[in-house]
């Protein structure tokens, strides 16, 4: 397991780093620090990092669609939690331990929020009664949209349990509005009432029914596969199922992925495309997985053989994730993710046109209860008996948030003074980040990887000795690089530390949306020089490919003062100018402007001014405008 752990070899210990709060290596809460990203393989190389703790037999991870990004665990003897921020609520959202028998394989097992939850106010879970029987219920929201009222419960279905396991007990909507439930075969081993395959029981089937016609309770769908046959209950969607635990639907194509939990041998991933009209038989019990069990003759015909199986040599039993639909890394898009509960196995399933591709990825993670897809597409996985959360991350390759700190410097500057560079940076989103650090200069490139619990900082003082191990000697400037899978605030101060103190200017870093563009002009404003003052001016390439930037002085008429300055600058560096008005022949200018233009097609720059104080040599920073 790829888990962030500790210095590379060439780094010192970061004495300098302020922090504040608690800095815990590998897969605890806080800040951590690691090692270099690893190569670029086909295949993600997952790191997970842990979201949440405090959790007790966590079954069921979910969001509500309602835009709050919160998320909601449900804890398997009858709570569900709301995690908001990143930060677990001292209350739950709802609380129903008196009408659940628990544990084994039956609790309050899943929730599900309709579309339109915002507005609507209420939602549905999955639990056993007292009586082993599963319920299916309603229930509506307090006056507090972090609490339901758990007197509100409208019981939607009771299915009777002929035995205490194979209770399914996932729910989820569709794409197409409908409500699916995943019940396993009633229990005991190889389901001896033949449930699967009776199309008059609802047990060991993958339900649809309409809970928001406005019938009540519900209405079957006309145009599920046997509404209206004889001798077929019309809420079948599929059937020929075993123990259907954990279901979802891939968020893009509508494709729906089955982990269905095997007895003896096999586990098993079944899968329906989208636009099915339903009414597969995956097989139970007439096959486990992909191999004949009983009766005999063994007739397979018209049986869905599942997409992916694997033996009990590597696990016991399959919890079925989700297709990664997030922006944050490639490697990880269109990938499904599953696991096995008993020897915390994490696999990769990817469709290929007909045919399947999978790997395994992590080997004996945890007790692994349930798979969980916030709004952004993030994926989590729980550890059921420590009762933590986690995210999946790529941190090799993250297509995310980039922001850059146009300038770093280690070096010697006029009179004898040091320049440094401190970078600080901020985590709000309510996610913990997953970001690399990376520095480039014309003689160096450097990288580290870092995570930030949410509400959390980190600041590296003299960034380049403290996170890099630069010897204090060391002589380069050039530009730093932070690319996050989660929103950041990434501030620098670059200062000089001379005799006299210290002095020094701050930068915000930049993103994509700063890039001034062909055809778009910024303006530096407040450029002086004379009076005990002059201007130095940057040029910040955004970009991978070398681009070149036209810069004019402008006097209070609007007349140009001096000549154009061509500033060439290689991808991703970074150029000062000493005295830029001098360097242009403009003279000295009581108030004056700057306007900068980005020559290349495709080119992505940024420019800044520094107003120096010619007595004390202090900076004023200088933003560019784009009217």
């Amino acid at each position: 397991m790829n888990v962030q752990a500790g210095f590379p070899r060439q780094v010192r210990t970061a004495s300098a780093a302020r922090q504040r709060g608690a800095m815990v290596l590998a897969l605890a809460t806080g800040f951590a620090l690691g090692s270099a990203a690893p190569s670029a393989g086909e295949w993600p190389q997952i790191s997970l990092i842990r979201v949440l703790r405090g959790l007790t037999r966590p079954v069921h991870i979910h969001h509500a669609g309602d835009g709050s990004g919160r998320l909601f665990i449900v804890e398997q003897a009858g709570r569900i939690r709301v995690s908001r921020d990143g930060a677990l609520l001292p209350v739950p959202f709802l609380d129903i331990v008196s009408r659940v028998s628990c544990c084994g394989e039956r609790g309050l097992l899943s929730v599900a929020f309709p579309p339109g939850y915002a507005s609507k106010r209420y939602f549905y879970v999955d639990y056993t009664n007292a009586n082993g029987d599963t319920v299916i219920s309603r229930f509506r929201l307090s006056f507090d949209p972090d609490a339901a009222d758990p007197g509100s419960e409208q019981i939607l279905l009771t299915i009777a349990q002929p035995y205490a396991n194979h209770n399914g007990g996932q729910l989820a909507f569709g794409p197409d509005g409908y409500l699916y439930i995943g019940m396993g075969d009633g229990g005991s081993a190889g389901d001896p009432q033949n449930n699967a395959q009776n199309p008059a029981s609802l047990l060991g089937k993958l339900l649809r029914i309409d809970v928001e016609s406005g019938a009540a309770p519900y209405s079957v769908p006309a145009s599920n596969p046997f509404a209206g046959r004889a001798g077929y209950r019309g809420e079948i969607w599929a059937f020929g199922l075993r123990n259907p635990w954990r279901f979802s639907f891939d968020r893009r194509t509508g494709d729906l992925y089955v982990g269905d939990v095997g007895q003896n041998q096999y586990e098993e991933v079944d899968f329906q495309p989208a636009g099915s009209s339903g009414g597969e038989n995956f097989g139970w019990r007439i096959m486990e997985a992909g191999h004949c069990l009983t009766p005999d003759p063994c007739i397979q015909t018209g049986l869905v053989p599942p997409v992916f199986e694997y033996q009990h040599s590597s696990g016991c039993s399959v919890t079925g994730g989700f297709v990664y639909r997030g922006a944050l890394y490639p490697r990880m898009q269109g990938v499904y993710f599953l696991a096995d509960y008993c020897s915390g196995r994490l696999w990769a399933l990817r469709r290929t046109g007909s045919s399947w591709q999978s790997a395994q990825l992590l080997d004996g993670t945890f007790a692994v209860s349930t798979f969980g897809e916030d709004e952004a597409g993030n994926i989590y996985m729980p550890d059921y008996n420590a009762g933590d959360v986690y995210r999946l991350t790529d941190p090799a390759v993250t297509a995310g948030y980039t922001y850059r700190v146009p300038a770093v410097a280690h070096n010697v500057g006029a009179g004898g003074t040091r320049w440094r560079t401190d970078v600080a940076v901020v985590n709000r989103s309510g996610l913990t980040a997953t970001f690399s650090v990376a520095y480039a200069s014309t003689d160096l490139q450097l990288t580290q990887l870092a995570s930030l619990d949410t509400g959390g900082t980190v600041e590296w003082r003299n960034v380049l000795e403290s996170l890099f191990g630069l010897a204090p000697t060391g002589n380069t400037a050039g530009r730093l690089e932070v690319v996050s899978d989660a929103p950041l605030a990434v501030t620098a101060r670059s200062y000089s530390d001379g005799p006299q103190g210290t002095m020094g200017q701050d930068f915000r870093a930049l993103t994509d949306s700063d890039a001034l563009l062909p055809g778009r002009l910024g303006v530096l404003p407040q450029l002086r020089r004379g009076g005990g003052f002059y201007t130095n001016l940057g040029v910040v390439n955004l970009g991978t490919a070398t681009c070149t930037v036209a810069v004019k002085a402008f006097d209070t008429s609007g007349s140009q003062v001096g000549g154009t300055r061509l500033f060439t600058v290689e991808g991703g560096r970074w150029v000062q100018q000493y005295d830029f008005l001098a360097s242009v022949g403009a003279g000295n200018q009581d108030t004056a402007y700057a306007t900068v233009e980005v020559l290349t097609p495709e080119g992505k720059a940024w420019a800044y001014a520094a107003l120096i104080d010619s007595l004390t040599r202090d900076p004023t920073t200088i933003a560019l405008v784009t009217p």
